[in-house]
């Protein structure tokens, strides 16, 4: 018998904060983009400006909540960081260490997102070298090293989940 356990990946009241305030300006991009497509001819640069803008726009909002975390879940046989679409799963045989990390908001981010819905994307810090990230809560963050990947991803209970995770690997 398997046994699974869950841990859900909230907001820390920062990054949540972050949010709000991105949501709000991204509504007033929005916003200007379509009032701006509106005085401007269809077919003239400026009606396209604002529509790639508009574009730009809508594509990182929606790039950013597909691929928040949601929760992390345990079993027998896999870690996996459940997003809102799509799911990382890290077989636990390929875990090689599990430790904690303490700060992601200085490391240098190759591909990703900040401060909007999260930390989300391909990251770099010297000591780690390259990461994926999937973060919430900057102060719950585990790293999970495997033979080929490292994998940041933040949820509550993190050290129940560290020394689970060091009981199965060991």
């Amino acid at each position: 018998m398997m046994d699974t356990y869950t841990f859900r990946s909230p907001y820390s009241k920062f990054m949540l904060g972050s949010t709000i305030v991105g949501m709000v300006l991204m509504h007033g991009a929005f916003m200007a983009c379509m009032g701006g497509m509106a005085r401007s001819g269809v077919g003239t640069g400026r009606f396209y400006t604002y529509l790639l803008v508009f574009v730009a726009c809508v594509s990182v909002v929606l790039y950013a909540f597909c691929i928040q975390i949601r929760k992390v879940t345990l079993n027998d046989v896999n870690l996996v960081i459940h997003r809102q679409m799509g799911k990382v799963r890290i077989p636990l045989n390929s875990i090689t260490r599990v430790e904690i990390k303490d700060d992601i908001a200085f490391d240098l981010r190759l591909w990703g997102i900040s401060f909007f819905f999260g930390h989300y994307g391909l990251f770099y810090n010297r000591k780690l070298g390259r990461y994926k990230a999937y973060v919430k809560d900057g102060d719950q963050m585990l790293v999970v090293h495997t033979e080929n990947r490292i994998y940041v991803f933040s949820c509550e209970r993190r050290d129940e989940l560290m020394t689970l995770l060091q009981q199965r690997i060991a």
